[in-house]
């Protein structure tokens, strides 16, 4: 029997062919929200066999995304809410704002547009992060047509090696182009192979990490913060420095914590936003902040806290004060495509592998209620 649901807008996941927008889709579904997705810029997602959608559409260009957003969710009597799962969908929402907060209920900063966007770009995080306290990597802004120059650049900001390279903004390249540097040839080399693909990159000092945290979170609209846990890394994706395998605790960080807060209230932004942290000598920086759902979240929910429906309840003005907004236990979680390869690249061994896999509290494909997106994922790899 369908539950029913408490949330009567419709609710819209924007996203592509990840584990991220299956997890908010479940965690809506599961709580008998009616979920539409959009495909954006993919050609097959084995998302969309989730049997909690209600329809999807495919999307290959922001034109075709608005146009479905107008044309198909425009004329309810309630708003419908959007929520995006990955950077590309929320700089698409950011531009368009001002057009579609009129119709729709999502994500923003002072309700203004292109403002997400603007602290999308990593160095303008990276000194608000500072702002508010935090130890952030050296690091400097570096046009690549200047790289005859270079050498002095280092020198005057007194970068070391090893250091980093990343693109400005996220959503401007892959998570391949974040590139660690030895010496100053490697560091060239490096920057010469990305020059036809950036005006710009951030160079940085690079962090040995010791372990690395992951902080998602919830901006109220009334400006209250909820963290309900924080997830600590084990073992990451062999080919991007994403989690495979990973613990929910309780935070045990609370200096951090408050900072972390103080910079959500002080950007005023309203939805769910996800942090990365690393430990290095006892010492935590922060390293970014993304305006959207962390890939784990759907471990958040199996732990007790469904962060994508307290956003829509809050979004839509219902008290969720008395709804429960910390995780008691700890949760483990895995990403078992991607986690699987590191059996083969001996991080871990076969039977260790397959005992935290039977006893993982949350996986982020597999669902025994929701199978048809397990087994596509696996037909279309």
């Amino acid at each position: 029997m369908k539950k029913e649901a408490h949330i009567q807008n419709e609710v819209i996941v924007l996203g592509g062919n990840h584990h991220n927008e299956l997890g908010i889709i479940r965690s809506l579904g599961e709580v008998g929200c009616k979920v539409y997705f959009i495909a954006v810029n993919v050609k097959n997602s084995f998302v969309v066999k989730s049997k909690y959608i209600t329809d999807y559409w495919f999307a290959f260009e922001e034109d075709d995304l608005l146009d479905i957003l107008l044309q198909k969710f425009s004329d309810g009597k309630l708003k419908p809410i959007i929520i995006p799962s990955n950077d590309d969908t929320v700089a698409i929402l950011d531009k368009n704002l001002d057009v579609l907060k009129k119709k729709f209920i999502l994500p923003n900063i002072k309700n203004q547009e292109n403002a997400i966007l603007k602290q999308m770009n990593k160095m303008q995080m990276t000194n608000l992060a500072e702002k508010h306290g935090f130890l952030v990597p050296k690091g400097f802004i570096f046009n690549l047509n200047d790289i005859e120059n270079l050498q002095s650049y280092l020198d005057k900001k007194e970068i070391e090696y090893p250091c980093i390279v990343k693109p400005l903004q996220s959503l401007e390249g892959p998570k391949s182009d974040i590139i660690i540097n030895n010496n100053i040839n490697e560091l060239a080399a490096n920057l010469k192979k990305v020059k036809d693909k950036y005006n710009e990159v951030l160079i940085q000092e690079y962090i040995r990490k010791e372990e690395e945290v992951g902080v998602q979170g919830l901006a109220q609209k009334d400006a209250k913060i909820i963290i309900p846990s924080v997830i600590k890394r084990i073992r990451e994706s062999s080919t991007a420095p994403s989690t495979t395998y990973a613990k929910l605790i309780n935070p045990q960080m609370p200096v951090e914590i408050e900072k972390l807060k103080s910079m959500i209230k002080d950007l005023e932004y309203k939805g769910i936003f996800d942090v990365d942290l690393i430990v290095s000598k006892g010492r935590y920086y922060f390293i970014e902040i993304n305006f959207r759902n962390g890939a784990y979240g759907y471990a958040v929910t199996k732990a007790g806290v469904n962060m994508p429906e307290l956003w829509c309840l809050d979004a839509i003005g219902k008290n969720i004060s008395i709804s429960k907004t910390t995780i008691n236990k700890r949760t483990t979680l895995m990403s078992e495509f991607a986690d699987f390869k590191n059996i083969f690249l001996k991080k871990v061994n076969i039977i260790k592998w397959f005992s935290q896999y039977i006893t993982a509290d949350a996986h982020l494909i597999i669902n025994r209620k929701d199978l048809k997106p397990f087994i596509f994922k696996f037909i279309y790899r």
